[in-house]
């Protein structure tokens, strides 16, 4: 059976309010889980949650350590809780693609948005995010997420 492709083309801007970390891409499956239950005993700290949960990644050089944020999603910035940050990501175009199953099958869906993508146009220069609730349960096989990748379509000429 194919999964049928359901990627839509949206303009979003992103507010949120977190944490921050870096270390290498191969440490982020140990890392990002630790990341996101640490947060999650934080949520009310947080005010003004929209009950979306945020994991975005910094623009980088191929070279470099990637930074990312978990975060939860507000609909307004309120007092914010020690040791976190504000991430707010200006309006933008973005390609999106929902995520469904185990998270250990996110890189189907990165190669999925991926193709999708180059067919269509190119990345443009931006925040990958992904967009879930904030229960943030990345170990239920029953996982799902939005998946934004900053996007700029082909030009006609």
């Amino acid at each position: 059976m194919v999964k049928k492709m359901s990627i839509n083309v949206v303009v979003k801007e992103f507010l949120a309010v977190g944490t921050r970390h870096t270390c290498p891409s191969n440490k982020n499956p140990i890392e990002i889980p630790n990341a996101i239950e640490q947060l999650k005993k934080r949520l009310n700290e947080i005010p003004n949650r929209t009950g979306k949960g945020l994991i975005m990644f910094e623009p980088t050089e191929s070279d470099e350590i990637p930074t990312w944020f978990v975060t939860a999603e507000v609909s307004e910035l309120g007092d914010i809780p020690k040791d976190m940050v504000v991430q707010k990501i200006p309006e933008q175009m973005y390609a999106t693609y929902k995520h469904k199953g185990s998270a250990t099958k996110f890189g189907e869906t990165y190669s999925i948005l991926h193709s999708w993508i180059l067919e269509n146009g190119d990345y443009d220069h931006g925040y990958m995010v992904e967009q879930q609730d904030d229960g943030f349960d990345v170990f239920s096989n029953d996982f799902t997420a939005d998946v934004y990748a900053p996007f700029k379509p082909k030009q006609s000429h």
